[in-house]
Parts: structure tokens; sequence; C-alpha cells
């Protein structure tokens, strides 16, 4: 599916970019403390900029571990219900949070205009910049959510099959 393969490069170019902050923020603090400790001088942006790509990096996170399932979920109770029941509720599941992630697009949106006409105190970088970070990552969360609820549609009957199939081999073994 287009879709799958559109999601695959951007899983791709947001774990480079997640990296890529994080080995920057590792090496801006580093310096910062050597900085300070060696020479007692502070790199003034450091912090600033540290933020900046921090926020950037934990978005991107949460889309990623959206994408993977590496988000805690509670299936306590989900688990108990037949695989129908289950794959309904998680469809429904995804759209609420596909909603989520549109209601806070758009209502973002208000703050990244407002954060637009600012610069930051230090780098005087525009604060859309980062503001903007959680559009961005919500985009790709409706990208992702649209392709969860459109494989477990495709896949329903597949998984009841193969659940009375299981459920079959069971009550054979008892």
């Amino acid at each position: 599916m287009v879709l799958t393969k559109i999601n695959n490069v951007i899983y791709r170019v947001m774990g480079v970019i997640a990296g890529a902050c994080l080995f920057a923020i590792v090496c801006i603090v580093a310096a910062q403390v050597f900085s300070r400790y060696l020479f007692k001088l502070s790199i003034v942006w450091s912090s600033e900029l540290t933020v900046y790509m921090l926020t950037w990096m934990v978005f991107m996170g949460c889309a990623m571990g959206y994408r993977s399932n590496s988000i805690a979920t509670l299936t306590l109770l989900t688990n108990r219900f037949p695989v129908k029941v289950r794959k309904t509720i998680e469809i429904i599941i995804h759209l609420i949070l596909l909603f989520f992630f549109a209601v806070t697009f758009v209502t973002n949106l208000e703050t990244v205009r407002n954060a637009s006409q600012r610069l930051s105190s230090i780098l005087k970088v525009n604060l859309a910049f980062v503001s903007v970070s959680w559009n961005v990552c919500s985009a790709i969360m409706i990208l992702f959510a649209i392709e969860k609820i459109l494989f477990i549609v495709r896949n329903f009957n597949n998984d009841i099959e193969e659940d009375s199939a299981i459920v079959k081999a069971e009550e054979v073994n008892r």
C-alpha cells in the first residue's frame, strides 16, 4: 500500500532526525559542562538550543512510538473480548486519536501564528519553528492513524478466522 510506504520513509527520516537531535543535545550539554567547569565560561546559547531540539525530538518520538505500538496501552480488559469486539475497539481508539491529532493540529495553529511574531531571546530564532513541531508531528500521526485503521479494517476477517481456528485447536487439545 502506498500509504505504508510513505509512512515507512517518514518513520525512518524521523528516526534519523530524532537521533541527530539526541546526539547534538548530548554534545552541546557536554560542551557546556566542560566549558563551565574547565574554563569558567558559559555557552550562553546552549540551553536554548537544547530545549528547542528536545521539543522536536520528544514530539517525533511520540509519533514514532505511536506507529511502532511502543506506547503503553491497557489491554487487560480488551484482551478478554472476542477478536471482533477487540478489533472494533481498536478502530474506535484510533479514530478518537485521529480526531485528537486533528483538533490539536488546528488549535495549535493560533499558537504558531502568535509565536511567528516573536524571536527567541538568545539565538534570535523565530519561535514558530518550535511551536510548529506539534503540528508537524500531529500531521504525521494522522497519517499513521489512518494507516492503522486501514490495516485493521483490511485484516478484520482474517483475524477473526485466525482466532476461531485457535479456539478450535484449544478445544481439541482439552
